[in-house]
């Protein structure tokens, strides 16, 4: 799952807060890990290791380089000025389902290290992903031309536990809101539109890649995957998974409250995309401290695992059935059911007539959407998801039954500013320069 949000310069703090003591004290079991630095242009930059509070400050706060402290491009404006806050970055978060999270919890050492890897492995590809389609900044007058980026300066938080104290392994990346064009090294604003574009997408080959890289680690099995692309591993209890569930319950409560509220002075029902918001912001509203009590990893693990067993599910007797290659209760059992895309004709007609139930028109998100949910059981890594989600789109894309609507290739000598599939990039249609891709 990936949530995504607008960050204000002063929103980094919060992140900040939450690491812990420092390094020393995480490594003694204590508090959450240090930030780290992800992304293309962080590379680039040489950034590298660990994230502290100066540094943070300096690239989230101010716009300036995290370490030498040079200005990158114009100053955030703080506070609200003329109407509009600044936007410093973008937070988003990635946490896999509750089952997954048990395994890393309440299982053995081993399992727990290889849980956490394919967790990394399945934020890095969606990462990979994100800076492939949604890293563009704008130029020209009013921001009309999309331009490509050498990729996010961003940090990652790896966090153990939800607010109410229960396993809830899940990272959080904070993706800097200045970007360096390619064209001309010049610092400039990362075009967050196209970030919450490809946002759910993204979130779908999180969870794809993950379910790939366990699948191969530890042979898992997994209950059918939902339409929202989310699977259990096979075998962990669902009243297990309910119990260590509270914070979701609590903010389902709350967003109940908040849906029912609006649809009653509104006189309507609410749908799909304003509930998405309200769980959102029920969310924010109902987040408190976390609850931790100063635990040590080993202490929390202990408490866990009591818990566990006071709720009638001890981990010593369904461990060893979720982790036995493919069988739960001792049935064989089957993942989600997967298709190679684009080996045959009826599979590209299916993904179509799935698009095109849901909406008239739909662009090249929405095909990594529907894609990302079949591709995992054949794939043998995050990776692997993602390249071949990517492949299968151009190939769906470039169907016959497949128009694009005001989004005519662009010859070379006729705009020179074009993304890869040759589509022009004017975020507003201009005399000689069609919109982004829409294909239906």
């Amino acid at each position: 799952m990936m949530g995504l949000a607008k960050m204000g310069p002063e929103g980094w703090r919060y992140y900040a807060e939450e690491i812990g003591l420092g390094r020393e004290d995480y490594f003694a079991g204590h508090g959450e890990e240090q930030g780290r630095w992800v992304g293309r242009c962080a590379e680039a930059l040489g950034l590298t290791g660990t994230v502290g509070p100066e540094e943070m400050e300096r690239l989230f706060g101010h716009g300036r380089h995290p370490v030498t402290d040079k200005a990158l491009g114009r100053r955030f404006a703080h506070g609200k000025q003329g109407g509009a806050e600044g936007v410093a970055g973008y937070a988003t978060s990635f946490s896999p389902p509750k089952s997954i999270s048990l395994l890393w919890a309440l299982a053995g050492e081993s399992v727990s290290d290889e849980v956490r890897a394919a967790h990394d492995a399945a934020v890095a590809a969606a990462l990979e992903f994100l800076q492939d389609h949604a890293a563009f900044t704008r130029r020209g007058k009013g921001g009309a031309v999309q331009v490509p980026t050498d990729g996010y300066i961003a940090a990652a938080f790896v966090h153990r536990t939800s607010r109410a104290g229960d396993p809830q392994l899940h990272t959080h990346v904070l993706v800097s809101g200045k970007v360096r064009a390619s064209a001309d090294a010049r610092w400039l604003s990362l075009d967050g539109r196209e970030l919450f574009e490809v946002a759910k997408a993204a979130g779908l080959i999180y969870k794809a890649g993950l379910r790939a890289e366990l699948t191969r680690r530890l042979r898992v099995a997994w209950t059918p995957v939902d339409r929202a692309g989310a699977s259990e591993v096979a075998g962990v209890p669902a009243g297990l998974i309910e119990h260590f569930s509270r914070r979701r319950a609590e903010v389902e409560a709350r967003a109940a409250q908040l849906v029912s509220q609006k649809e009653t002075a509104l006189s309507r029902s609410r749908g799909a995309t304003e509930r998405a918001a309200a769980f959102q912001l029920a969310a924010y509203q109902s987040r408190a401290a976390k609850v931790t009590g100063g635990e040590t990893s080993a202490e929390m693990r202990a408490r866990w695992c009591r818990e566990a067993s006071e709720a009638g599910h001890a981990p010593e007797r369904w461990l060893t059935v979720a982790l036995e290659p493919g069988t739960a209760n001792g049935q064989r059992v089957r993942g989600h059911a997967a298709r190679v895309p684009g080996s045959q004709d009826a599979f590209v007609a299916e993904v179509l007539e799935s698009l095109e139930a849901r909406q008239s028109t739909w662009g090249r998100a929405d095909v990594a959407e529907a894609l990302a949910v079949e591709v995992a059981p054949v794939a043998r890594s995050a990776d692997a998801v993602r390249k071949l989600v990517d492949a299968a789109t151009d190939e769906l894309l470039a169907d016959s039954q497949v128009v694009r609507l005001g989004a005519e290739p662009v010859p070379p000598d006729t705009f020179p500013l074009r993304r890869k599939d040759a589509t022009a990039q004017c975020v507003t249609p201009r005399p000689g320069c069609s919109g982004p891709s829409k294909p239906s």
